[in-house]
């Protein structure tokens, strides 16, 4: 579960400018960057048509992962 969050961590901190909060072996906490390296991000994206969750969508979003039978 550490490694399927972990992988989760890069996807939502690269592709989609969310900043991790906290992380731990079964769940993890993110929210929305407001730093201006962030918003150059977003707003270069937006002109190619890109939308991500930091776009203003998700201002903070929890996860918990559980193993599955």
């Amino acid at each position: 579960m550490a490694d399927a969050l972990h992988l989760l961590d890069d996807w939502l901190t690269t592709a989609h400018h969310l900043r991790r909060e906290q992380i731990d072996r079964s769940a993890g906490v993110w929210r929305k960057r407001s730093d201006v390296a962030a918003s150059v991000q977003r707003g270069t994206k937006s002109l190619v048509g890109g939308t991500r969750l930091g776009d203003g969508v998700v201002r903070r979003l929890g996860l918990r992962a559980i193993r599955t039978p």
